[in-house]
């Protein structure tokens, strides 16, 4: 039974003990299919769910934002539901960002979701 996948950007599994802090897991969905996982961090796909994933540029998110309604539009005509996930990494993997930094990019993040905070 396979509970458990690595989540995207997560270390190679397995690993020795100082590379472990980067090692990312994720709930896998049983028959979710594509195995491997992707970006996101949501826990898995659930089955007869397609997904669209892919790294964007600041402008690709705001160009995202600018076809919602599109988006909306076929999701309601076909009445079906839409789910947006997003994941958002600071930091380069090899310096951990400063405190006052994660804090000062937290504040604004909090004025679209309270949950949606770097940690």
């Amino acid at each position: 039974m396979r509970s458990l996948e690595l989540d995207a950007g997560s270390q190679t599994w397995p690993c020795d003990f100082p590379s472990a802090q980067f090692v990312k897991f994720k709930v896998a969905f049983a028959g979710a299919g594509g195995g491997s996982g992707g970006a996101g961090g949501g826990g898995g796909t659930p089955p007869k769910t397609l997904v669209a994933v892919a790294e964007l540029e600041p402008s690709q998110v705001q160009d995202l934002g600018d076809i919602m309604s599109k988006l909306l539009e076929v999701k309601t005509k076909a009445n079906v539901p839409i789910r947006f996930q997003i994941r958002i990494e600071m930091g380069d993997g090899k310096t951990m960002p400063s405190a006052e930094t994660a804090q000062k990019a937290n504040a604004i993040l909090k004025s679209v979701k309270d949950v949606l905070q770097l940690q």
